[in-house]
């Protein structure tokens, strides 16, 4: 009696299962397995991506640094120009005048 109670307490394959429920298990499980594969592709490749980009960004925002600063120069450059352009027509009408 003890034998049949253990008996009924393990799992066991009843003979009553059809081989195509097994066998669509076994695909299941094949299926996702091959779906987490390609996903984990997928997320390295993207992984991939984002470093590249990353590293173009931080030269696109060196870059966009160094024209702020040669933008600056060119303005004052032409301040400068512009001051001594307004000096020289100053100097020019007083010699007309004269």
């Amino acid at each position: 009696m003890a034998q049949q109670d253990q008996s009924d307490r393990e799992w066991h394959l009843d003979k009553r299962v059809p081989v195509a429920f097994i066998f669509a298990l076994i695909c299941q499980g094949v299926v996702a397995t091959v779906g987490a594969t390609m996903m984990y592709k997928d997320i390295e490749a993207n992984r991939l991506a984002i470093e590249v980009i990353t590293a173009q960004v931080t030269v696109l925002n060196r870059d966009a640094v160094m024209h702020a600063i040669q933008l600056g120069r060119i303005d004052e450059n032409l301040i400068s120009l512009k001051a001594d352009v307004n000096r020289l027509l100053t100097l020019a009408e007083r010699r007309e005048v004269d």
